[in-house]
């Protein structure tokens, strides 16, 4: 992505970040970065007003153009995460697969949700991928991109602060912790905490600081190491943290490294030019115009985002026909190279080929495989005591839901009653070492008396 530029912009509650990177033959370069405090005591729209002046005044400052590219984090309070286990031939029509079955997945509709997919797991052995979806609602994202369309700007993307970091993170060649680690940031008010394996984001949590009370900062990134830990406890749990955020001190990860037997590392935010880590999230965005990157998360439609910038693309084009230009004085070095050419596209074409008949034989292979899984269930199911399973629910539901009815079928079951609050069944299921998979079998209704009628698939661990 040669002479590209890009802007990553990170809004949260009481500040703003900003990023601005370019990029070159000598590589990514750092132009211009800032932190806006806003005042705490602004309306929601007098807050997305002075967003949209801090906006508008550093993209004056550093002559930023409609042609730059443009990415904006939405606060993780207005993002659904699931992970989801499919079938791996669900990978090929994944996003279309998603958006027909969102109501089981969400307790709301695809048409009122922005959403994206991404595979973070394959290959498992058991015929199954890992999908990770996020979504938000449409209503959220409207007012970020009327900031930008006032300040005439538009958008590349909007995504989440925790695709955001891993981005950022991961761009340290030498960053520590191998393969799998925990990162934990430090935002305005609340504490994120992230797993990675291979650069991919296994699970993400969020917690708000001080939502307890006497709970130190200390304790709360203790807690949210704990909560990730037993959430990966089947995925060989990392045992390295990277902390980034103005709260993580020396005390804070002196006391981290005391309470368990975890190597602690500080982000180390200022190799890459940033003053502060809490810049890390706009870094991360920018960093999607100027190179590819690990975790490409966009929420936006493509009808919404604003065209990528053709300027580099040209001058790329006119460099490539100087060189054409200049090589056409030789011949025979143009014949060499088309022979060339001819034999690496026929490589290509025998691997391509065996590729395909070594497909054609995994999945001779994968449909034996689901026969056995299926058998096994069959097995599996018939020794679930419903007694526990009745038991187990009856003390994750609150007092202020009952369920209708209960009905068990195969490794699966299904609950049917009402509630307060419908959405927050499926934190309190899911947390239960019996279920997993809790997902809304339909959209959620509403009774005369104001309680929440719903219904709940759950799989049986």
């Amino acid at each position: 992505m040669l002479f590209q530029s890009s802007l990553g912009i990170h809004v949260e509650q009481d500040r703003v970040g900003m990023v601005f990177l370019k990029s070159s033959f000598k590589g990514i370069v750092l132009g211009d970065q800032t932190t806006v405090v806003l005042d705490p005591s602004l309306s929601p729209e007098e807050r997305m007003e002075a967003v949209s002046t801090q906006i508008r005044n550093f993209a004056e400052a550093n002559r930023i153009t409609p042609s730059s590219e443009i990415y904006m984090t939405i606060p993780r309070k207005e993002i659904l995460y699931r992970w989801i286990d499919l079938p791996a031939a669900a990978g090929e029509n994944l996003r279309e697969t998603i958006g027909y079955e969102m109501e089981k997945f969400t307790p709301f509709p695809s048409d009122a949700l922005h959403f994206d997919v991404r595979v973070v797991q394959e290959d498992r052995g058991d015929g199954q991928i890992r999908v990770l979806l996020l979504a938000v609602r449409k209503k959220a994202v409207e007012p970020f991109l009327d900031v930008m369309r006032r300040n005439n700007l538009g958008l590349s993307g909007i995504e989440s602060v925790s695709s955001a970091l891993v981005n950022a993170v991961t761009s340290d060649k030498e960053m520590p912790g191998g393969n799998g680690k925990m990162v934990l940031f430090s935002g305005d008010g609340h504490l994120e905490g992230m797993v990675l394996r291979k650069n991919q984001l296994l699970f993400s949590k969020f917690l708000e600081i001080g939502a307890q009370p006497e709970e130190t900062f200390a304790d709360a990134a203790f807690r949210m190491t704990e909560e990730l830990r037993e959430k990966t406890a089947e995925e060989d749990p990392p045992s390295s943290v990277l902390c980034a955020g103005d709260l993580f001190d020396d005390a804070v990860l002196r006391d981290l490294g005391e309470r368990k037997n975890l190597r602690i590392d500080r982000v180390n935010s200022s190799s890459r030019g940033i003053q502060s880590p809490a810049l890390l999230p706009a870094y991360g965005l920018a960093l999607k115009g100027v190179r590819k990157v690990p975790l490409n998360i966009n929420f936006l439609p493509r009808e919404l985002r604003k065209k990528a910038s053709r300027a580099g693309l040209y001058i790329l084009f006119a460099l490539s026909f100087l060189v054409l230009l200049s090589t056409a004085g030789w011949l025979g070095s143009s014949i060499a190279h088309q022979r060339m050419l001819l034999d690496r596209l026929n490589g290509e074409l025998e691997t391509l080929t065996r590729d395909v008949q070594r497909i054609e034989r995994l999945g001779d292979k994968v449909r034996t495989l689901e026969g056995e899984i299926d058998y096994l269930n069959g097995i599996a199911a018939g020794r679930v005591r419903v007694l526990d399973l009745m038991k187990e629910l009856a003390e994750r539901i609150p007092e202020t839901a009952w369920t209708q009815r209960f009905s068990l079928s195969g490794n699966t079951t299904e609950i049917e009653g009402y509630a307060d609050a419908a959405s927050d069944l499926l934190p309190l299921l899911e947390a239960s070492p019996r279920f997993g998979n809790a997902g809304f079998l339909s959209p959620i209704t509403k009774g005369r008396d104001g309680k929440e009628r719903f219904r709940i698939g759950l799989k049986i661990q």
